[in-house]
């Protein structure tokens, strides 16, 4: 999407700040800890009002509806899950087993769950989010679609391997070959999941939509990995200029000081995970432009992301010099500090009134999903 000079376009705004977050923060913390996790429900719901509360739109703050009791019955039965999962493997390891595959196969139900609560649970101007996707997409894209490649290889394998038409020793490659085929089906699948997602939320009556297609993740991955092998390419550059210098004048590596050698590999340690910092960001910004600058909402309302890759960048070094200084106690503002910049770098282009949406109305929605996908660490990042 390109914004004219001669469009406005109405900002998000973010106007939090660490030193209030903090005092949540830390009170969330000390009182989760004195009730054995017990308020961590009231934690969540803290803070997500915190920065539901502090992103507006056109001067309205956006809402966060869901209750504690709502968290907490569903997180108390995802600890009970695990709790039984961890128990059954002790003393019934076949059965525990079990569980895990039936935890497996409700994976997507969970990440559905998860995705129809928190959106379902969001306002603004005191008109409700709502997402109406179906279940069985969320399977075929998480359970079926990753290893589609892998089963046509394994049959086309399995073919050829009774027909004698090739050597065994070969099949390890060709299983490579379809281990790798799913690690280049990923894209796609992120593509998939995005465009379910975007065209399954409502606002009140209206729709939101997008034509979300896997071009823009395979060109972003592509260049992260032509980029990384130029980190590789640096990387040995920088060793050879030590190492190699020591060998063609008659040093031997054992022989040069223990100094040098740990400064060349710091070195190298140290790129590796600035390029690391860098790499979330690169991707992180690319996709996240994409994403809702091909989004709407019923023609009314065009999503825009100004984000950009050396400000992202700098916000999370920023972070981590942040964190390491203080020992972890200066969270509340890296947590803001990202917030602020991703929603201050996002725009609404808007025509028309917001205010003609109405409320459909809403049934009620468990929070089971929601708090078995945080318990089981099955969160789904459309970088939205």
């Amino acid at each position: 999407m390109l914004i004219h000079t001669n469009e406005k376009a109405t900002p998000f705004e973010f106007t939090g700040r660490g030193g209030e977050y903090f005092r949540i923060w830390i009170v969330n913390i000390v009182l989760t800890l004195l009730t054995l996790g017990i308020y961590s429900a009231w934690a969540t719901v803290r803070k997500r009002r915190y920065f539901y509360g502090n992103t507006r739109l056109d001067g309205t703050e956006f809402e966060y509806l869901a209750t504690p009791w709502m968290i907490l019955r569903g997180r108390l039965i995802a600890i009970a899950v695990l709790i039984l999962y961890f128990v059954l493997g002790q003393f019934y390891p076949l059965a525990a087993g079990i569980l895990a595959v039936l935890l497996i196969l409700a994976m997507p139900w969970i990440v559905w769950n998860s995705m129809r609560f928190q959106i379902r649970m969001s306002q603004y101007r005191n008109v409700r989010f709502s997402f109406n996707g179906r279940l069985r997409p969320v399977y075929f894209y998480m359970l079926i679609l990753p290893f589609i490649p892998v089963l046509i290889l394994a049959a086309v394998v399995a073919a050829l391997y009774f027909s004698s038409l090739v050597d065994p020793g070969r099949i390890a490659p060709l299983a490579g070959l379809g281990l790798l085929s799913v690690y280049l089906i990923i894209p796609l699948i992120q593509a998939k999941i995005a465009n379910y997602y975007i065209n399954h939320v409502a606002f009140g009556q209206g729709k939101f939509a997008a034509t979300i297609t896997s071009g823009t993740y395979y060109m972003t991955y592509l260049k992260v990995f032509l980029i990384f092998m130029l980190v590789i390419v640096a990387s040995g550059y920088i060793g050879f200029l030590v190492l190699g210098k020591g060998i063609f004048t008659g040093m031997q590596a054992q022989q040069m000081p223990e100094s040098g050698m740990l400064g060349v590999f710091g070195w190298i340690y140290l790129l590796f995970i600035l390029f690391g910092i860098w790499l979330r960001a690169y991707v992180g910004v690319k996709i996240r432009n994409y994403l809702f600058d091909s989004t709407n909402l019923d023609k009314n309302l065009q999503l825009h992301s100004a984000m950009k890759v050396t400000g992202l960048f700098g916000v999370y070094l920023g972070n981590i010099i942040l964190l390491i200084v203080t020992l972890g106690l200066a969270y509340p503002w890296t947590a803001v500090r990202i917030a602020r910049y991703k929603i201050n770098n996002t725009f609404a282009l808007i025509e028309g009134n917001l205010s003609k949406y109405v409320t459909k109305q809403q049934e009620y929605q468990s929070a089971i999903g929601d708090e078995l996908g945080d318990a089981l660490d099955f969160d789904m990042d459309i970088a939205l």
